[in-house]
């Protein structure tokens, strides 16, 4: 049991490395228990089998704790990187964009997604759709938006939100 006890924490040591530099095996946002199950698969299935044949239950519990454990922590550091960007996001805004256009429903509805569009902010009750095209062009010209012609509307990618999310 011991030495079965050595490989697991091994093995966490190995994922949790793997999670924070990024490892992907999967969809880009795939940091998840799927996640950590995908990187230490023949864990999960020897720990699930000896379950079945050996009822050995311990190792498996705890190889789901550790994945349970570090899912919330690297959630919680995403959050946390997003909550920062999104102050210092105002922050900017708010020193370089004109009173009429800057307001925190605007930045907040910026975060919702990485991509904006006019009718987000119409629907949003932030700006009629002139304003609204407006608004997201001068957020473009300080740098906090980038525009893409899709069709004939415009999108707007939070470029440093989509970076952060790549991490």
């Amino acid at each position: 049991m011991d030495d079965e006890v050595g490989r697991a924490s091994i093995e966490r040591e190995r994922r949790r490395a793997a999670l924070s530099a990024g490892e992907s095996h999967g969809p880009m946002f795939m940091k998840c228990i799927d996640h950590f199950i995908w990187i230490g698969t023949s864990d999960y299935y020897r720990l699930l089998r000896a379950v079945t044949e050996k009822e050995e239950w311990e190792p498996w519990i705890l190889y789901m704790l550790t994945a349970v454990e570090e899912t919330a922590l690297f959630t919680r550091g995403r959050i946390v990187a997003i909550r920062d960007l999104m102050e210092q996001t105002a922050l900017r805004a708010k020193q370089l964009l004109p009173p009429r256009v800057y307001s925190k429903d605007l930045i907040e509805l910026l975060f919702y997604q990485p991509y904006t569009k006019v009718q987000f902010l119409v629907d949003a009750g932030i700006a009629k759709r002139q304003a609204a095209s407006s608004y997201l062009k001068e957020l473009e010209q300080i740098g906090v938006l980038t525009s893409h012609k899709l069709g004939r509307e415009n999108l707007y990618l939070n470029v440093a939100l989509v970076e952060l999310l790549r991490r």
